[in-house]
């Protein structure tokens, strides 16, 4: 399933949820005590394994 597929059911999420970390926000680090984390893509390079491996920790 396309993360773009859920756009209505994410549009009825957006006043439910704190958005905390956006590859596009100006965030440096991956942020504490995050409940979901919705992952995109594939892993491209160092960078993304390393974002990726501290995610699912």
């Amino acid at each position: 399933m396309s993360f773009l597929d859920l756009d209505e059911k994410l549009i009825d999420l957006a006043d439910k949820i704190e958005l905390v970390y956006s590859p596009i926000a100006d965030v440096k680090e991956f942020p504490e005590n995050v409940d979901v984390a919705l992952v995109e893509g594939a892993v491209a390079n160092v960078d993304n394994l390393k974002l990726a491996q501290e995610i699912r920790a």
